[in-house]
């Protein structure tokens, strides 16, 4: 009679942890494996001091009373409760009943293992509070989504959507025109700096209207223009200089030649009349005028070589400036073709990230506008039998399995990722 109660009650207490702990885990998980994060308990019908819950650790042992540490990862959960009931159930306990009787051997059908709390799972991207979940069974991504307060990319914090799309069009367009402007700049030194003629400007920059393109070629035009003007003008002055500099210097010659023969007819003259006034000839006052007349030519021709000298430097002077404009001008234009280069390699960058904030913004406004007709991109992260990560394309009707990680991005609208194909250059 003793037997039968305890056979019943021991049919009854199954009956009941299983309700308790739900029969559907190990129906609908019946080859679920455990692995590390997973709470076990192991239970005694009866015996309360056998009751013991614990994780599976990072070497994926369970701790089993009376047993110790068995290796549980891996496995699934009737294969470890075969195993435990097997091992528990040739161990003697020694448990003083309330009518004063003690069991002493402990029958399998005694020994229950069940999984009470599954490894958690991870869900990030746009989502109200990414982080980690409690897994329950049967749990799909529309569940998940759900705990983590739905789809939001507000979370940031940013500014209304449509406000701040309209500021991010106006400074990228605006960031555009100026990059237009920067590399017909660029033309126009590189064009100065190589010596070409007027060629044609053609500026084809997809997200800039077509008439500001061509107003800023036309300037850039109007302005090379002006600016070979300039040098032109400049390099011509200097060249009559060095012309008149040259015409100069050879007249100057010329005139030195002359005096030199005037100064040396001049000292013949002064030789004979000093004779004459020697002999008698010619009186003191014309030997004092020819003196005088010698003196003169001496003069003249030191004036001359004097001319001739700072016409040699008015031409060597003329010959500098002319080399200085050209080097000048080419330094110039050499800095300004680097300045030009960093401030295209700056628009650059600022059109990328100003590119980069419209998809983020083009998203929040997909989101609010379309509203669940939004189609996210879902992508599941599971880990298969050898460990190896997988990703998985799911839906929001996935069911989820313990220890999955969910990644949730929102499609960003299809005019804003034309844009941002624009900013990059694809």
């Amino acid at each position: 009679m003793s037997r039968d109660r305890r056979k019943t009650r021991s049919l009854a207490s199954r009956l009941l942890l299983a309700l308790i702990f739900g029969a559907a885990p190990g129906h609908a998980f019946a080859e679920y494996v455990v692995d590390s994060g997973d709470v076990l308990e192991v239970s005694v019908f009866g015996i309360n001091e056998l009751r013991q819950r614990g994780a599976v650790n990072v070497d994926g042992e369970l701790s089993v009373p009376m047993v110790g540490h068995l290796k549980v990862a891996g496995r699934t959960l009737s294969d470890i409760r075969s195993t435990v009931q097997k091992l528990l159930g040739s161990k003697e306990f020694r448990h003083r009943a309330a009518d004063g009787r003690e069991d002493i051997a402990l029958r399998p059908d005694q020994i229950s293992v069940d999984i009470v709390e599954y490894r958690p799972l991870f869900i990030n991207g746009d989502v109200s509070r990414p982080g980690v979940q409690t897994y329950r069974p049967k749990m799909t991504v529309r569940a998940a989504l759900a705990l983590a307060g739905g789809f939001d990319v507000m979370r940031f914090r940013i500014k209304d959507p449509f406000l701040e799309a309209v500021d991010l069009r106006g400074e990228y367009q605006s960031l555009w025109t100026e990059f237009a402007r920067e590399r017909a700049q660029r033309w126009r030194v590189q064009a100065e700096l190589d010596g070409k003629s007027q060629d044609e400007l053609n500026l084809s920059i997809q997200p800039v209207p077509k008439d500001v393109l061509d107003e800023i070629g036309r300037s850039t035009l109007n302005q090379k223009k002006s600016d070979d003007m300039t040098y032109q003008n400049e390099m011509s002055f200097l060249k009559r200089m060095q012309q008149e500099a040259d015409k100069h210097l050879v007249l100057s010659i010329e005139q030195q030649i002359r005096d030199q023969e005037a100064e040396r007819i001049e000292n013949d003259n002064m030789e004979k009349t000093k004779d004459l006034y020697q002999k008698s000839i010619v009186p003191a006052n014309r030997l004092v005028e020819q003196q005088r007349l010698s003196i003169l030519a001496a003069t003249r021709v030191l004036q001359t070589s004097t001319q001739v000298a700072q016409s040699r430097k008015d031409r060597e002077d003329a010959n500098r400036k002319i080399g200085r404009l050209d080097d000048e001008r080419r330094t110039a234009l050499l800095a300004k073709l680097q300045d030009s280069a960093v401030k295209l390699d700056a628009l650059r960058n600022r059109i990328q990230a100003v590119g980069e904030k419209l998809v983020y913004t083009g998203a929040v406004r997909s989101q609010l506008v379309q509203g669940a007709g939004s189609k996210p991109e879902i992508t599941i992260y599971r880990k298969n039998d050898q460990g190896i990560s997988q990703k998985i394309p799911a839906d929001e009707d996935t069911e989820l399995m313990p220890g999955d990680v969910v990644d949730v991005r929102l499609q960003a609208a299809s005019d804003i990722d034309k844009l941002v194909r624009g900013a990059t250059g694809q």
